[in-house]
C-alpha cells in the first residue's frame, strides 16, 4: 500500500512539472522580453536557465530585429512571443543587433526545460509589496540601457535597479525572520511586510512628484 502511495505522489509531481513547464513557455526558446514602446525596440532582457536561448549563447540585451524574416519593430510583446513559440523541435530564426552589429541565430524550440524555482513562501509576501510587473525584475543589461529611448532611460531603467535592490533587501529581512520560532516568524514577517508596503507607497509618491516637477520644468524651458 505504501509503495502504491509513493508511486501516486511521484506521478502527481511529474504531471505538475510538465503542466507548469508547458504553461510557462509552450515550445519556445525561453527568453523574457523588454519592450521600449517609445522607439518600438524589443530586447532580450533575460533567459531561463538551460533554455534554448541560453544554449545558443545569445547575448543578453540583444535587440530583436526580426523573427523568421518578420520584423518586430511595431509588434506587441504577445505578438513577438507568438512568433517565438511553435512546434517542439522546429527552428526559429532570429536576427539580432548587439553593440551595433547584426547577428543571426537559428534556435531549436523546446517545450520543457529546467527553470529556476523561487521560494513560494517568499513570493507570497514579496508580491504584497512589489508591482506585479516588477516582481522578478533584475538590472537591465548594458546594451538595453544604451539603446532605449531617453524617456525609458530616465523613467523605466531606474525602476528595474530600484526593485532589484528592494528585493535583495527584503530577502535579507525575510531570512532573518526565518531564524525565529514559527509564532515569532509570523510577527516578524507581518511587521517587515507592513514597513515595506509603507515604503513602497512613500517612494512611489516621491518618484511621481519628482517626475511631475521635471516635466513642468521641461515645459517652461520649451516655452
Amino acid at each position: 500500500m505504501r509503495i502504491k502511495f509513493i508511486f501516486f505522489l511521484v506521478g502527481i509531481m511529474l504531471f505538475t512539472l510538465v503542466q507548469s513547464c508547458h504553461a510557462y513557455n509552450n515550445c519556445g526558446i525561453g527568453i523574457k522580453l523588454f519592450k521600449d514602446h517609445t522607439n518600438n525596440k524589443s530586447f532580450i532582457q533575460e533567459y531561463l536557465p538551460n533554455s534554448p536561448a541560453e544554449d545558443r549563447k545569445i547575448p543578453l540585451g540583444s535587440e530583436i530585429i526580426s523573427i523568421d524574416k518578420k520584423k518586430t519593430k511595431y509588434l506587441y510583446e504577445d505578438q513577438i512571443y507568438n512568433l517565438l513559440n511553435g512546434q517542439e523541435g522546429t527552428l526559429v530564426s532570429l536576427v539580432t543587433k548587439y553593440n551595433g552589429k547584426k547577428y543571426t541565430y537559428d534556435v531549436r524550440r523546446r517545450c520543457c526545460y529546467e527553470k529556476e524555482i523561487d521560494d513560494v513562501v517568499f513570493d507570497t509576501y514579496w508580491k504584497q509589496i512589489v508591482p506585479i510587473n516588477m516582481a522578478y525584475t533584475s538590472p537591465l543589461p548594458e546594451n538595453i540601457t544604451a539603446n532605449v529611448s531617453s524617456r525609458y532611460r530616465k523613467e523605466i531603467v531606474p525602476l528595474y535597479e530600484y526593485w532589484y535592490l528592494r528585493r535583495f533587501n527584503f530577502q535579507s529581512g525575510y531570512h532573518m525572520c526565518k531564524t525565529y520560532y514559527p509564532k515569532d516568524f509570523d510577527i516578524c514577517i507581518k511587521d517587515l511586510v507592513k514597513r515595506e508596503i509603507n515604503r513602497t507607497i512613500q517612494d512611489e509618491q516621491v518618484r511621481i512628484n519628482r517626475l511631475e516637477y521635471e516635466r513642468q520644468l521641461e515645459k517652461e524651458k520649451n516655452k
